[in-house]
């Protein structure tokens, strides 16, 4: 990649396209929940939901891929693949496991048992773990100090967030505000996501990212929809806009993780992990639009310049004089 395409900012503007849908969805989901009456402790149908989400978005990638709508540049011999190789299938079925069941699973029961903003920035830790494991299992993806400082910046962030409320009359008994059926269950999500990210990098060196991203969402989506079936869950929804929000839900996860893995391909895994940490800032936006939670409250603004400031100092290294916003993976 030349030095002239990486000063452009087409990665950019496409990275903060992700972040901005993926933050829609926190909020979008809670307002999902109250359109399908479904209750925080209802598990199987919080499964139903989820894999319907993952499944329409996997099969309606799976159809992009085999029309070749998407690939109208390749060559005709790779247009219309959908199918991956033998070879590949274990490692789909894991990363469909892992960043679509097991992540959302746990994201969902845990953003039912907490707000939709302390959520999406807890959410952000995933962009810190991503790095480090990108220190530890890719090659050339090495961290330096500012990285560091950057990571530490970021998990300060998220421990600020967790003083609202707190007074010098609680104790440190009440320092963090921190449930296991709920911010428990959302850093488990960072965790798989974080392991999902680092097996699609891999993954994308040998599976073409449409048919990754298609059956990826497919097989994992719809193991969670007939697990939560089997388990007694139920959409039932109380208005014809509950429906609509589902699709928007599909569409939104076929832009995000298509185009997100897209990008994984071509660029450091660490420079792109660090760019998710926006996404609670998109959150806490969508969040006070739709579930009307505060925007302005002081410890929260100093929650997101401090992930902010992560975000900068792991970006720092990847700047150099004639480099600008990249290194080459070696």
């Amino acid at each position: 990649m030349s030095q002239e395409e990486n000063r452009r900012p087409w990665w950019i503007l496409l990275a903060l396209l992700c972040t901005a849908l993926w933050g829609s969805a926190f909020a979008t989901v809670k307002t999902g929940y109250r359109l399908f009456s479904i209750a925080a402790t209802d598990t199987a149908s919080i499964l139903v939901f989820a894999g319907a989400r993952f499944t329409l978005a996997g099969f309606t990638t799976l159809l992009l891929a085999a029309s070749g709508l998407a690939r109208r540049g390749a060559p005709a011999a790779e247009r219309h693949v959908w199918l991956p190789r033998k070879e590949q299938w274990l490692g789909l079925l894991i990363l469909g496991v892992i960043q679509c069941s097991l992540q959302y699973l746990f994201l969902y029961v845990g953003q039912a048992n907490s707000s939709g903003t302390t959520t999406s920035i807890l959410n952000a830790c995933g962009s810190f773990t991503t790095i480090i494991l990108a220190h530890l299992f890719q090659r050339g993806d090495r961290l330096d100090h500012r990285s560091i400082l950057g990571i530490l910046s970021g998990f300060l962030g998220v421990i600020v967030l967790n003083l609202r409320g707190v007074t010098v009359y609680d104790g440190l008994g009440s320092l963090f505000s921190f449930r296991l059926r709920g911010e428990g269950l959302v850093l488990c999500a960072t965790v798989c996501g974080s392991i999902g990210n680092l097996l699609t990098k891999r993954l994308t060196a040998s599976v073409d990212p449409l048919v990754l991203t298609g059956w990826k969402l497919g097989m994992g989506g719809s193991l969670s929809l007939v697990t939560g079936l089997a388990a007694g869950g139920r959409l039932l929804p109380t208005r014809p806009g509950a429906w609509l929000l589902l699709l928007y839900l599909g569409l939104l996860s076929v832009i995000a993780f298509n185009v997100w893995t897209w990008l994984l391909k071509r660029r450091p895994l660490s420079q792109m992990a660090s760019l998710l940490a926006l996404i609670p800032i998109f959150g806490v936006l969508f969040s006070g639009i739709l579930l009307g939670e505060s925007l302005l409250n002081p410890l929260m603004l100093l929650s997101l310049a401090l992930i902010l400031l992560g975000v900068q100092l792991i970006n720092a290294r990847f700047r150099s004089r004639g480099r600008a916003w990249v290194r080459r993976e070696e």
